[in-house]
């Protein structure tokens, strides 16, 4: 790698979480020199490092890079291993909150190569992402071939994953217990399957049913980072499958169209650290809700 692409230089960021899901965020959008496109995947690694001693780690790195004129940034996603990905819900979020301390842009438009996210930074540090529609067919998730994505047997291991795509490919499969070890043990294997050219991310979730409102426990293996302490696209992605499966469904046959998601960091349960999805099945938009916090700043060296 040559000196232009920023080996000497040392580049400012900001380290910020979304219920534990952590990012360094590089903004660039005033000199995209900084951090050129040709960026190895190896210098991308080195930022994620939970051994580097500047940025301590992350499992998403965000560059904030100029956009369009519909837009206010475009998001650039690099995974800890370096590939890049079309979307990240807790980074979404995270960018909106970044955008409002530093911008005064309280109602970002971010673009990323899932789509255009419109957002609302709320009170108390929490976030509202207005997502564009899921989609359920095999091309679109993509699979390798023509299946039924509401019922695709991935392991022999395993019950039957709801497939979708919520600005990059999911598969859910629903347990009744055991969900973190699951994501554990089949995660990566399933990560690769033959039947995802793109990969995919891979969730596995647990409805409680001792909630008066619609609460799933959710563990994802994500694409790129492993297993992590939260994952907003997998939140999306369980919440979809949940209501489109009629598994948040009243006894009186009522439909809840409105989920909790409780994502392996809230370990005592709390009403706080979680992420809300409210989707109506054939909406063009969905709504997903939750917080962004701050860690520090500072500047490292590629």
């Amino acid at each position: 790698m040559t000196q232009t692409n920023g080996q000497d230089k040392l580049i400012p960021f900001s380290r910020m979480n979304g219920l534990g899901n952590d990012f360094i965020i590089f903004d660039v959008m005033e000199d995209a020199s900084l951090l050129p496109d040709d960026i190895s995947e190896t210098v991308w690694r080195h930022i994620a490092d939970r051994d580097n001693p500047a940025t301590k780690g992350c499992d998403q790195i965000l560059i904030l890079r100029p956009a369009g004129a519909v837009s206010d940034c475009f998001m650039d996603i690099r995974n800890a291993d370096g590939s890049q990905a079309e979307s990240c819900g807790n980074g979404t979020r995270a960018v909106a909150a970044y955008l409002a301390k530093h911008k005064g842009l309280t109602n970002p438009v971010i673009e990323t190569l899932g789509g255009q996210l419109a957002c609302a930074v709320l009170p108390e540090n929490r976030v509202e992402v207005s997502m564009p529609a899921p989609k359920f067919a095999w091309a679109d998730i993509p699979v390798a071939e023509e299946v039924k994505t509401n019922g695709v047997k991935l392991h022999d291991e395993l019950p039957p994953a709801f497939l979708v795509n919520v600005g990059n490919p999911h598969a859910v499969f629903f347990a009744s217990k055991k969900t973190k070890w699951m994501a554990s043990k089949y995660g990566s294997e399933l990560e690769i399957h033959a039947l995802f050219p793109q990969q995919a991310n891979i969730n596995f979730a647990q409805i409680l049913r001792d909630f008066e409102r619609a609460t799933i426990l959710l563990h994802t293996w994500e694409r790129g980072a492993g297993l992590t302490k939260a994952c907003g696209t997998g939140a999306c992605a369980t919440a979809i499958a949940a209501i489109e499966l009629g598994a948040t469904r009243l006894p009186d046959g009522t439909l809840r169209t409105e989920v909790d998601i409780m994502p392996p960091i809230n370990r005592d349960r709390n009403e706080s650290d979680i992420i809300t999805i409210r989707y109506q099945p054939g909406a063009e938009t969905y709504i997903m809700r939750g917080p962004a916090e701050f860690e520090f700043d500072g500047k490292v060296k590629l």
